[in-house]
């Protein structure tokens, strides 16, 4: 008989490219939290969002991700 292997529950630490009205939504979704009694850090409140979004697609994400990546300006067309 094995013995179980342990799962580490810690998370890890990752960059994420973000603009300034990024960082706004964000805080702002963070203060939101605190005024309905939950305190929340940018982490929490990503990782929220993320579950949300991955417990209901929809059309909508489909939506906001065409046009966040049209703004992206980290990657330029080779004209």
């Amino acid at each position: 008989m094995t013995a179980k292997k342990a799962t580490d529950k810690r998370g890890r630490r990752t960059n994420l490219w973000m603009y300034a009205d990024d960082l706004e939504r964000i805080k702002s979704l963070a203060a939101y939290a605190y005024t309905n009694g939950q305190r929340a850090n940018d982490s929490l409140v990503v990782r929220a969002a993320v579950a949300v979004l991955a417990a209901s697609p929809s059309r909508k994400f489909l939506d906001a991700l065409e046009e966040v990546a049209k703004a992206d300006q980290r990657f330029t067309s080779k004209e």
